[in-house]
Formats: structure tokens, C-alpha cells, sequence
């Protein structure tokens, strides 16, 4: 009886003299129970009540928020079985507008082999009421990027801030040349970070592999990790109609990376896409595609 969804409304929460309720809705497959914590920033988790809906399927619990509750990236923990399933809730403190700001935003790699990742890494601080900036921990940041020649920034990752240091690590893929940049959403204008330069390299090959920053994910009950990737022809962009797909990790040095049911991470590639699960662990990860004989 796995959790089919979390729902949180509103996703983002402005603090307010008064108090305010979040309405967290848990789907189940079979109606639960369930039962939860809320994680606040730099405290301990809350246990959340669930009350069963009128359709038999939702559990549904209404934590309170007021001006006393800490900003920053509440984490809603829900387990039904032996399955947990998480979810985030951003709080926005107004009185912290004007106050936060970016620190040591580096990425690397620049150079972006095609078909690997960059990891991005930076700080986030707090200016307290005597003018001292501080570790501004339990934060969520966004990771943008545009691409050469456009207009428009898009999302292509996230992180949350340690909450010793502020510090963030995020791994995302890089599908061109372009500029990324960090972002903190909180009230009013976002905080923006100063823009990095990405070049993609190592084009050579017959085809074009791409992954996607891990996900989170369960088999048979264990977690694990999700990769989502794409294989396509080149230069015609055709999807590739088959091979398989292996997922590599560094932990130390490089290695075929383990999948939780036993054996290697790797999938077959069926109209250019494969999903591939892998153990957790290992500090970056990378595709090999080998075609059909």
C-alpha cells in the first residue's frame, strides 16, 4: 500500500502575524493508514496528525505556521508500511527581505563533457540584526540556466543549504552552451548570483547520451536512484531503438555502479530513453551507452 503522492498547499508559505495552516494531502493506493513527521529547519520533527477523507484514499494534516516558525525548507516525512515518501515545503520570513545573500559560487567542471554532469556549490548567508552576515542553513536554491543566444532562464536543478555552513552541492546536466546561476526565491525579488560560463565538449561518436541528475526513488521497498537517460543519433537527433544503458559512479575513482536488486545499474534503451535505478551513494555519476550488435 505505497503512497501514490504528497500534496502541499500552498508549496510556498509566507509567515504572517496570524497564524496560518499548510494542508498536506497524502494519496495512498489503498486508503493507509499513514502516519508523518514535519521536519523544521534546525529543530526536531514534528509528528503530524493524518485524518482519513471522505474518498476513502486521502489522509490529510494542517500544521500551523506563524511568525515564531523558522524560515527555510520544511522537509514532510510520510510513511505507510514500510515505505517512507518526502516531501518540501518552502517558509518565507518578509522581514528577512534585503538580507541574504550568495557567497563562493563556483561550478565544475566548466568544460561539461557531453552526456556528464557539473556540480555546483556556493553559500548562502543571513544578515542578523547587528549587521553580521551568517550561514543561512535549512534554504532551498535554485540552479538556472540559459542557454546561448536566448532570453529565457530555465530550472534545471536544486539544493538545499547545510545548516552548519550554508554551503550547497547540487549535481545538474548541461544540455548546450550557456550560463548558470543560483537563485533564492524568498520574499520579494529573488537573490540572484553572478553568472558562470558552461561550454559542452567531446562531441565525437555516433551518438548523443544524456543524463539527468538522479531522483530519488524506491525498488521493492529499498531506496534508490533514479537516472533518466537519452540516447539520440547524431547529427539527425533520431531517438536510438535500442542498446542498454549503464550508469557509472565515483566514489573514490570510477565503477560500474550496483543496482538494489542485485547485480549492474543498467537498462535497455527502447525509443531512446532508459531508466535505470542505482544504489545511493557516490559523488557523481555518468551514462554509457553500448548499441545493439
Amino acid at each position: 500500500m505505497p503512497v501514490e503522492s504528497i500534496t502541499i498547499t500552498p508549496a510556498r508559505l509566507t509567515l504572517r502575524r496570524a497564524a496560518r495552516d499548510a494542508v498536506i494531502d497524502v494519496l495512498t493506493t489503498a486508503g493507509g493508514p499513514v502516519t508523518g513527521t514535519i521536519d523544521p529547519p534546525g529543530r526536531r520533527p514534528v509528528p503530524l496528525t493524518f485524518k482519513l477523507q471522505a474518498d476513502g484514499l486521502t489522509w490529510r494534516a494542517t500544521p500551523s505556521f506563524d511568525l515564531s516558525s523558522p524560515a527555510g525548507l520544511w522537509r514532510v516525512r510520510v510513511t505507510e508500511g514500510r515505505v517512507a515518501t518526502s516531501a518540501g515545503l518552502h517558509v518565507v520570513d518578509p522581514r528577512q527581505r534585503g538580507r541574504v545573500r550568495f557567497q563562493d559560487l563556483a561550478v565544475q567542471p566548466q568544460q561539461v563533457v557531453q552526456g556528464d554532469t557539473t556540480t555546483v556549490t556556493g553559500r548562502l548567508e543571513l544578515q542578523d540584526a547587528r549587521g553580521v552576515w551568517r550561514p543561512f542553513g535549512g534554504q532551498p536554491v535554485i540552479i538556472s540556466f540559459r542557454r546561448r543566444g536566448r532570453r529565457l532562464w530555465r530550472t534545471i536543478g536544486s539544493a538545499e543549504t547545510r545548516r552548519r555552513d550554508g554551503g550547497f552541492t547540487t549535481e545538474v546536466g548541461i544540455e548546450g552552451n550557456g550560463r548558470l546561476r543560483a537563485e533564492f526565491r524568498g520574499s520579494g525579488a529573488p537573490v540572484l548570483t553572478g553568472e558562470v560560463d558552461v561550454i559542452i565538449i567531446g562531441l565525437g561518436g555516433s551518438f548523443r547520451v544524456l543524463r539527468r541528475p538522479p531522483t530519488a526513488a524506491t525498488f521493492n521497498g529499498k531506496a534508490c536512484l533514479l537516472h533518466v537517460v537519452t540516447v539520440t543519433h547524431k547529427p539527425d537527433g533520431l531517438p536510438a531503438g535500442g542498446g542498454r544503458a549503464t550508469i557509472w559512479v565515483r566514489s573514490g575513482g570510477w565503477r560500474v555502479a550496483e543496482h538494489p536488486g542485485g547485480g549492474t545499474a543498467r537498462a535497455p534503451v527502447s525509443n531512446g530513453t532508459a531508466k535505470v535505478r542505482s544504489t545511493p551513494g557516490g559523488s557523481s555519476w555518468k551514462a554509457e551507452y553500448t548499441p545493439p550488435r
